[in-house]
C-alpha cells in the first residue's frame, strides 16, 4: 500500500449492506418483493457498492452462480440513469475467481478502481472500471475473505479497514460475524 498515493474521496460514495435478508439485492427471483431491484445477472448477489463518476453510476457487487460448491466473484454494472437502480447493464464479471467478495470502489488520484478480496490467492485484486485486472494491493491478508475498505489519511498514506474472521458467539449467532476489526496504515 505504500505505493498508493493520497487522494481526496469522491463527492459521492455509497456503501450498502444487507437490509432484510442476505438476498435483498438478488436479481434471481426478485419479483414484486418491494425494495429490491434487478442487477444484470441471473445469479445470487451481495456486497453492493455504488459511486457516481461524471454522471455515470457504477455498481460493484458479488455474483454467485453456485453455493455448492462455493463459486462467487466480483462484478461490475453501470447506468447513466438518474437513479442508480435503473437501467443497469453488465460491465464485467471476474469469473476466473471463485472465492472472491467484498468488492469496493475506491478513488486514487482521481482514478476509480474496484478492489476485492480473493480467498484462493490470499490477496486483494485491483480492477479498472471496465473489469480489466490491473494487479493487486500490497497489503497483509489477515484471514478468511477480508474486505479492503481504503480511506486516505489526511496526514499522509492510507488506512485499510478490514476484519480477521474471529467469530463471536458462533454457537448463538452462527457463521458470518466476520470477526474483529483490523486497521492497517500504509507509509506516508
Amino acid at each position: 500500500m505504500a505505493r498508493i498515493p493520497s487522494a481526496a474521496l469522491p463527492l459521492r460514495l455509497h456503501r450498502l449492506s444487507h437490509w432484510t435478508s442476505p438476498w435483498w439485492f438478488s436479481s434471481a427471483g426478485a419479483g414484486d418483493q418491494g425494495g429490491r431491484f434487478d442487477l444484470p445477472t441471473p445469479h445470487g448477489t451481495w456486497d453492493p457498492g455504488v459511486t457516481s463518476i461524471d454522471g455515470q453510476w457504477h455498481v460493484s457487487f458479488v455474483a454467485s452462480p453456485s453455493q455448492e460448491p462455493f463459486d462467487f466473484h466480483p462484478s461490475l454494472a453501470s447506468t447513466a440513469a438518474d437513479a442508480w437502480t435503473s437501467g443497469l447493464t453488465a460491465v464485467a464479471e471476474a469469473t476466473s475467481l471463485h472465492q472472491c467478495e467484498g468488492p469496493l470502489l475506491v478513488n486514487v488520484d482521481d482514478v476509480p478502481y474496484l478492489l476485492a478480496s480473493d480467498k484462493d490467492h490470499q490477496c486483494y485484486p485491483i480492477f479498472d472500471l471496465t473489469g480489466r485486472r490491473l494487479g493487486r494491493l500490497d497489503a497483509p491478508y489477515p484471514t478468511n475473505i477480508p474486505h479492503p475498505q481504503m480511506v486516505p489519511d489526511p496526514a499522509g498514506g492510507w488506512w485499510l479497514l478490514t476484519f480477521d474472521d474471529t467469530q463471536f458467539a458462533e454457537d448463538v449467532m452462527g457463521y458470518g460475524g466476520h470477526g474483529d476489526v483490523v486497521l492497517m496504515h500504509s507509509g506516508a
